[in-house]
C-alpha cells in the first residue's frame, strides 16, 4: 500500500510538471525567441530598420513578449513608452521637439503608388551633440482598404493626459482598421531631422 501511494504521488507530480512547469520553462524563451525574430529584417522582410534604432527596437521586443504580431497597439505602446524614458532628460537646444505624436491618411509618401501611412513618433534632442533626431514606427498597408477614411493627426505634449491622448488614437477609425489589416511593410526609424 505505501508503495502504491509513493507511485501514485511521483506520477500526480510528474503530470503537475508537465502539465504547468514545462510549458512555462520552454513557453518563455521561446517567446523571448519569437519576439526577436518578428524584428529581426532576415526573418520578417516586412520589417526595414533605418538608422541607430536599437532603443526603439529593445522596446518594441520587449512589448511583443508572448504576442504573435507586431500590431499598431504595440508601436504605440512602444513609442509613449519610448517618450517616457526620455521625458525628464532636459537639454538644452534651439530645437522645439514634438513629444508624440501619431498621424495617419494616404498619400504617395514613401512609394511609388498610393499607400496608406500609420505613423507614431517621438522627437527628442540627443544630448551628445545636440541635434534633434526622430524615432517613429511607420506601418504602411495598401490604400484600397483604408478607402474613405480622413486622414488624422494627433500631438503630444507634457500639458496633455497620456490616457486621453492613448484613448483618442485607440477610438480613431484608421487605428480600429489597421488593427485588423496586415501592413505591407513596417518600418523603425531614426532619423536626423
Amino acid at each position: 500500500m505505501n508503495r502504491l501511494l509513493k507511485i501514485i504521488g511521483i506520477v500526480i507530480i510528474t503530470y503537475l510538471f508537465i502539465a504547468y512547469a514545462l510549458p512555462k520553462i520552454v513557453g518563455i524563451p521561446m517567446a523571448m525567441w519569437n519576439s526577436g525574430q518578428i524584428l529581426n529584417e532576415t526573418e520578417n522582410p516586412k520589417i526595414i530598420k533605418k538608422g541607430t534604432t536599437e532603443e526603439l527596437e529593445k522596446i518594441i521586443a520587449e512589448n511583443l513578449k508572448g504576442k504573435s504580431d507586431f500590431n499598431p497597439e504595440i508601436a504605440l505602446k512602444s513609442i509613449i513608452e519610448l517618450y517616457q524614458k526620455n521625458e525628464n532628460i532636459v537639454i538644452e537646444s534651439n530645437e522645439k521637439p514634438i513629444g508624440i505624436y501619431v498621424i495617419y491618411g494616404t498619400d504617395y509618401w514613401k512609394e511609388d503608388s498610393e499607400t496608406f501611412e500609420l505613423c507614431f513618433a517621438h522627437q527628442k534632442v540627443d544630448s551628445n551633440n545636440g541635434n534633434l533626431y526622430e524615432y517613429r514606427i511607420d506601418m504602411i498597408y495598401e490604400a484600397n482598404d483604408f478607402k474613405g477614411i480622413e486622414e488624422f493627426d494627433v500631438r503630444y505634449n507634457s500639458n496633455m493626459d497620456i490616457v486621453n491622448f492613448k484613448k483618442s488614437i485607440i477610438e480613431s477609425i484608421g487605428f480600429k482598421k489597421a488593427f485588423d489589416i496586415e501592413p505591407r511593410k513596417i518600418e523603425i526609424i531614426k532619423e536626423k531631422i
